[in-house]
């Protein structure tokens, strides 16, 4: 699941049962929705029988500051 820095937006989920995407690492830049992200957290979930990972994304096409 993918949910991007705008905390009031829907998740995004992806559904892969084949094994053939992985799971991105912190500090990865994804080209999603037509622009480009960061990740900058990544939480297992647990649920079921299906292993689900919630990937949060920061845009990084626009300068951030962080103290």
């Amino acid at each position: 699941m993918y949910r991007y820095d705008d905390l009031g937006a829907a998740e995004e989920e992806e559904t892969e049962l084949t094994g053939e995407i992985e799971v991105p690492r912190l500090g990865d830049i994804l080209f999603r929705k037509n622009q480009a992200w960061k990740v900058v957290g990544i939480y297992p979930g647990y649920g079921s029988d299906i292993q689900r990972v919630r990937v949060l994304l920061m845009d990084a096409s626009t300068p951030h500051f962080l103290n």
